[in-house]
């Protein structure tokens, strides 16, 4: 089977695309093309074994952000701190950071952290270029 693809974070990746899959979340061409390039490359070199246990926690944690986040947009919450604390989506990254306190194993959340850094410095951009 050859090489794996991201062997200590695979169960965080498939766990955020399943619950984002199951809520609908995936829906334009970007989701599509990143989607479909992780599984072409997962089943070309390989999935390192997945924790089922893990991998269910990961799902329901990306659903319940998903749901807050979009209660917070559809009922214009006027508390800003409420809204600060639910535009910056801590339920996954709390989940992860719990996981890696709990196992010593800390890739997954250096991982998901480092993305999200990602994210956010280009939204900001986006929003200054715009």
């Amino acid at each position: 089977m050859g090489t794996y693809l991201f062997p200590l974070i695979t169960t965080l990746w498939i766990g955020v695309i399943l619950g984002l899959l199951l809520i609908g979340k995936i829906d334009g061409p970007a989701h599509y093309t990143g989607v479909g390039t992780f599984f072409i490359l997962g089943f070309s070199i390989g999935f390192s074994s997945v924790s089922w246990t893990l991998l269910l926690i990961y799902v329901i944690a990306n659903i319940i952000e998903e749901i807050v986040n979009e209660y917070t947009d559809k009922h214009k919450i006027k508390q800003k701190w409420v809204q600060k604390i639910t535009q910056s989506r801590p339920i996954l990254e709390l989940t992860v950071l719990t996981v890696a306190i709990s196992t010593g194993i800390w890739i997954p959340w250096i991982a998901l952290f480092s993305f999200d850094i990602g994210y956010i410095l280009i939204t900001r951009y986006e929003m200054e270029a715009t």
